[in-house]
């Protein structure tokens, strides 16, 4: 099938470069289907660009569509239907995170920290597991996802918490004063968090049902105001795990088509809670012996027995799933 010349821009070298190119409708084809070269390297429509990713070659083809060959900042593992980042510390994607926020390519791009309870969840809701696949980087954020990627073969360095990446990243955005937004639980968070950072601005959502679509649209465009006041470059949902993703769905619905830089969204859940010592965290010997859960358990029975002796089993089946379908 005969190809098309078009202009590119190498931003490796900085020069100017012609190729040969599939047409449109050949590249438009392999974008749906999130295509892979040997190498590694992915192509992706910069109207809907990854700025996890560090591009290599951009070119315009004559029907407008412009696209990139990317290669991907961290290496990542497939695993529960999902891209898990395998090769980096959380100091790595603290310090990757902090500087894509200032890329100024528009687009949809959304941090997630995966743990047990979300995967069980995944199974059940599809919204929300459509919002774990879209995200830009996908974080194990669970000791028994590390050592179920050992079983299936395909082993993940790390545990990557959401819990210790919000301080590292809080503490270098409040040195270098880059504005945030945070999506606030509780008065006193919103109070703590906005003494140490000037450029942060909180947003107090009301009670409200991950259903409630009115109040869910008034939240979001109290989210854009507030982004378009402070020019910010981050936004922390800090809620409970339902309605994270279902304003992190509706934020991508209502930015998709957003012709300016948008924000990166990190799904952290009670990190800011963790890290301003409003909620105790498990001690750290728990934490690198998978015993996190326990902690909690222990601290409150009554909301986390039902979670973790019961609906959290279900792991197991999606463990022995994972391996039939390897």
């Amino acid at each position: 099938m005969r190809g098309f010349r078009t202009g590119g821009h190498d931003l490796a070298s900085g020069e100017q470069r012609e190729f040969l190119s599939p047409p449109p409708r050949m590249v438009e084809e392999f974008l749906q289907t999130a295509g892979r070269l040997d190498d590694g390297t992915m192509m992706a429509d910069t109207r809907r660009a990854d700025p996890s990713v560090a591009p290599s070659s951009v070119g315009t083809f004559d029907s407008g569509l412009e696209v990139r060959l990317v290669r991907p900042m961290f290496r990542t593992e497939r695993l529960f239907g999902l891209d898990f980042v395998a090769e980096a510390t959380i100091s790595d994607v603290s310090d990757a995170l902090v500087r894509a926020g200032n890329d100024s390519d528009p687009g949809w791009r959304c941090v997630v920290t995966p743990n047990v309870d979300h995967l069980v969840r995944y199974r059940q809701f599809a919204a929300d597991a459509a919002v774990a696949r879209n995200a830009m980087l996908v974080l194990p954020d669970g000791m028994p996802i590390v050592w179920a990627s050992r079983i299936l073969g395909a082993p993940l360095r790390s545990r990557l918490a959401g819990s210790d990446l919000f301080p590292l990243m809080w503490r270098a955005l409040t040195l270098n004063v880059t504005p945030a937004v945070v999506i606030s639980p509780s008065v006193e968070v919103s109070a703590l968090l906005q003494a140490e950072h000037s450029g942060c601005c909180c947003v107090e959502p009301p009670f409200f049902d991950v259903d409630d679509d009115a109040t869910i649209d008034t939240i979001i465009a109290e989210v854009d105001g507030a982004v378009e006041h402070t020019s910010a470059a981050f936004v922390f949902v800090a809620l409970s795990v339902a309605k994270t993703h279902a304003l992190a769905a509706r934020l991508e619905d209502h930015w998709h088509e957003r012709p300016t830089p948008t924000p990166i969204v990190l799904l952290v859940g009670a990190s800011p809670e963790f890290y301003l010592g409003l909620v105790k965290r498990a001690p750290r010997w728990m934490r690198r012996s998978g015993l996190e859960w326990l902690h909690r358990l222990l601290k409150d029975p009554r909301r986390m027995v039902k979670r973790y002796l019961f609906d959290d089993l279900v792991f197991f089946r999606l463990v022995w799933e994972e391996r039939r379908n390897r």
